[in-house]
């Protein structure tokens, strides 16, 4: 059986105290995609946007439903989680909305 050490515990209070969390910028794979997607086929572009937001539409459906569950749950634990679960959401839904915006400009030759 595994459990965390008190020096485990330490270490990982000093390091969730660290302000790297808050400064971070670390770029998707879809991020990094689009970057490069110029150098890409125009229909290919445009599949992959597809691709993206069936996949997003199909995360949203995931999202929402585990958002459902655990709303019943009156814990700390539970309630952190619907915040995290709720951004997991919002985010989705802003980047259904920001793909609108940026299909014309991939789709340009």
């Amino acid at each position: 059986m595994y459990r965390v050490t008190q020096t485990g515990c330490t270490a990982l209070r000093s390091a969730l105290g660290s302000p790297t969390w808050a400064e971070n910028r670390t770029p998707t794979a879809f991020d990094t995609w689009l970057g490069l997607s110029i150098h890409a086929p125009q229909p290919d572009r445009a599949r992959i946007i597809g691709t993206r937001r069936a996949f997003l539409l199909d995360q949203l459906k995931k999202e929402r439903a585990t958002l459902a569950a655990i709303s019943s749950d009156p814990s700390q634990r539970a309630r952190i989680a619907a915040v995290m679960v709720g951004w997991c959401i919002d985010r989705f839904e802003m980047e259904l909305t920001w793909l609108d915006k940026a299909l014309p400009a991939l789709e340009a030759g």
